[in-house]
Parts: C-alpha cells; sequence; structure tokens
C-alpha cells in the first residue's frame, strides 16, 4: 500500500461519518444494508505543497502535478493510507472480553487518556472507529463493529486511514514562487 505523498502539507481536514440510508418497502433489502454496515468515514484535506524542496533542492510542485495527473490518469493506485492525524494522548490496548459483529462497546484493558473523539481500529480488522463514551473500562463507539473481536486483541489509537481519493483539485497560485493549494475528498477503504 503506498503513502500518501509527503510533499503535500496538511493544512485542514474534515471527517464526516457516511451512513447510507435505505427507503424501501422491502424488508429483505433493508436487512440486507444493515447487515452489511456500509458506514464510511469521508475525509476532505486541504493541502499546500512548497514549491522547492529546501532539503533536496527538488520541484515539489512538479512532482504534486504528477502525481495528481497518475492518480487521475490510474497510473497511480487510487488507494492509499494517509498519514496518522489523530490527536489523541489513548496508549495502545487490548481487549477485556470477546464481542461479535455488530456490537457497540467493548470492555478494553486501558482507558487512561481516552477521549470521546479518538479515532482507533482493531488488530482484526482495518475499519476505523470512533469513541463515543467511556465508563470505567467500557469503551462505547462507532459505527457497529464490522467483524468479531477476539479476547486480548489489540487496539490502536491514532490509527492510520487506508482511503481511495474521490476527488482531486488543485488551484495555481498567483506566483510561481507561491505554494500551489490542492483539494482531495477521500472515502474509507473497507
Amino acid at each position: 500500500m503506498s503513502l500518501f505523498p509527503s510533499y503535500f502539507n496538511i493544512q485542514n481536514m474534515s471527517v464526516t461519518s457516511n451512513v447510507p440510508t435505505v427507503s424501501s418497502e422491502s424488508q429483505g433489502l433493508i436487512t440486507h444494508v444493515r447487515r452489511r454496515l456500509a458506514q464510511r468515514w469521508d475525509i476532505d484535506l486541504d493541502c499546500i505543497v512548497t514549491t522547492i524542496d529546501k532539503a533536496t533542492g527538488e520541484n515539489n510542485t512538479k512532482k504534486a502535478m504528477a502525481w495528481k495527473v497518475g492518480l487521475e490518469g490510474g497510473t497511480i493506485p487510487n488507494e492509499f493510507v494517509l498519514p496518522v492525524f489523530g490527536q489523541s494522548n489513548a496508549a495502545d490496548t487490548t481487549t477485556l472480553n470477546v464481542i461479535t459483529t455488530g456490537a457497540t462497546s467493548i470492555d478494553l484493558n486501558n482507558v487512561t487518556d481516552v477521549q470521546e473523539g479518538d479515532y482507533f481500529t482493531f488488530a482484526g480488522h482495518t475499519k476505523v472507529y470512533m469513541v463515543m463514551a467511556i465508563s470505567v473500562n467500557t469503551v462505547t463507539f462507532f459505527p457497529n463493529l464490522v467483524s468479531d473481536v477476539a479476547l486480548g486483541e489489540a487496539v490502536t489509537f491514532n490509527p492510520e486511514f487506508t482511503v481511495i481519493c474521490a476527488n482531486a483539485a488543485s488551484f495555481r497560485s498567483a506566483s510561481a514562487r507561491q505554494p500551489q493549494s490542492f483539494t482531495f475528498n477521500f472515502v474509507e477503504a473497507l
């Protein structure tokens, strides 16, 4: 899996939950959509690229434009890992119980510094979850669990997001000496 290029300096980020809704008379379709647990995180990034890399002397603007064109043209894989952007001070921990698909809470070995809004993953799958509430050692999270979790399974806070680029736009600056701006829209890869 490739990494999001480091010459894109993230200036602003927005993460929103995207939960599909179903309007249907078919109970089978409604059940199927609910069973699939199709929630994804949508991530919007505003980035700038400084013109010249001070360490190497390379032209970052040209590299950034070539990467964007390659992404749009299909010569660069569309699935990659964003840098860790979490703000949590929580230490990675392990689970104290077994939970099954569809659950929304779990007991953790250590919840010191865990706060509402922290992102985390379980070792058994890549889906990213958000902490909604904490009570003693029990963490309530969103969305519903997409896969069973074992006793003692590792829990990682500030996880990497594996994403697919939905849209990439660039905006040239008024001067070649000024940083170039890019806006990216990503969806979580499941």
